[in-house]
């Protein structure tokens, strides 16, 4: 390196002139952005829940998420949106947290018809059974049926452990009790939930004639999630196979929108299988 005076007879170095940076081309030291675009596909994995969906991503639309049912664009399409969505979301709780075991909480002295004092009583009774397993929280689901006469209510609720029937009615305080065991002899807690989903979901569709629009179709308990990964995939194959590798097995059961005539949304295939133990 060269050495120059300063005027004083002081030897100073010389440094060269830092380099300009290229203008054009992108910098490395960015950090690198993979927007999806069209046609990008990805596969949705719930490993305990026994559920994988491939789907191709299209152009970001619209959602109408209106709050009112007379400020929607669409009524009718915003139901049965929300309908699908809660009973996907059900299914999968159940799924993931083996809820095989059904509670029918019922209502004597006149019944309830007001659904925010139905939650607090719930809740008092999750309280108390809490209490009784020595202060073990769990994962629950439940939906509200309306009864036959169309003015008083009682629950289907969802869990993942036998309970005395007679000490729960207790518990409960405000009416009778059903408990059953969804699974049949010799079957897993995994297809007693899947039954005990489906039974709820029966329920879940009739609570969008008496339940206001944008409120809530089911509940569930607070700190239990569902599992669920998302990773790239070329095609829809691919992610199937790749699907069934983590499964280790073939789907039980195949739903391809290819296959519904009225499916107007990118192509979408939902695989369902049965975890290994």
């Amino acid at each position: 390196m060269a050495l120059a005076s300063d005027g004083r007879g002081t030897p100073r170095r010389c440094t060269p002139p830092a380099k300009a940076k290229p203008t054009c081309g992108p910098s490395l030291e960015e950090p690198t952005k993979s927007p999806v675009r069209r046609g990008h596909v990805r596969l949705t994995v719930c490993p305990h829940a026994g559920e994988a969906v491939v789907s191709v991503m299209g152009v970001r639309r619209q959602v109408d998420r209106s709050r009112k049912v007379e400020a929607a664009k669409d009524p009718d399409r915003c139901r049965q949106e929300a309908a699908r969505r809660a009973r996907r979301e059900l299914r999968r709780f159940c799924k993931e947290h083996r809820l095989f075991f059904m509670w029918t909480l019922t209502y004597g002295h006149g019944g309830q018809r007001d659904l925010v004092k139905l939650r607090r009583q719930v809740e008092r009774l999750v309280a108390k059974v809490v209490q009784e397993r020595g202060r073990r929280r769990f994962p629950w689901a439940y939906v509200v049926e309306l009864h036959k006469d169309g003015e008083r209510f009682h629950v289907h609720m969802a869990v993942p452990f036998w309970f005395d029937q007679r000490r729960l009615t207790a518990l409960w305080g405000h009416g009778h009790v059903w408990c059953t065991d969804k699974r049949k002899r010799g079957e897993c807690t995994f297809v007693g939930a899947v039954r005990a989903a489906g039974y709820m979901a029966k329920y879940l569709d009739k609570t969008f004639g008496f339940s206001e629009f944008g409120r809530h179709r089911y509940e569930v308990a607070r700190g239990w999630k569902v599992t669920s990964y998302q990773i790239s995939v070329r095609d829809l194959d691919e992610g199937q196979r790749y699907a069934e590798a983590v499964f280790m097995g073939r789907p039980e059961y195949v739903w391809d929108s290819g296959s519904c005539e009225e499916w107007s949304a990118p192509p979408v295939r939902v695989l369902f299988f049965t975890p290994k133990a």
